[in-house]
């Protein structure tokens, strides 16, 4: 699924940040060696529904407001190539519209899980 799709499909289908991780602490806002995984789904969200997997790999430069995920929220995410710009390890910009969070990323995958 290309990045625009990713987008499209998590602001059309009305789906809601059930579950963020971090492949580990953040160490630094320049740390680009981070893995962060979202994930959408609808809410309620039951066992039997699927839910789509959004890994960010090699993210960097992460801010979050942490009080927003204390609830689920439906976060309409931007998503912009920037490969052209030559940043190293940086082809992507993510940023939730509202602000609550943004980062940077080399690669993006995603899947729908059961």
């Amino acid at each position: 699924m290309e990045y625009t799709e990713i987008q499209k499909y998590i602001n059309v289908h009305d789906y809601k940040l059930v579950k963020l991780e971090f492949d580990r602490t953040i160490q630094n806002y320049n740390d680009h060696s981070q893995n962060l995984t979202m994930y959408f789904g609808s809410v309620p969200h039951y066992p039997e529904e699927e839910l789509l997997e959004v890994r960010f790999e090699g993210a960097g430069g992460i801010e979050l407001d942490s009080d927003v995920f204390d609830t689920v929220f439906q976060p309409y995410i931007s998503i912009s190539e920037i490969s052209d710009f030559g940043w190293e390890g940086c082809h992507y910009r993510i940023v939730e519209i509202e602000g609550n969070f943004g980062f940077y990323c080399e690669n993006i995958k995603c899947r729908i899980s059961d």
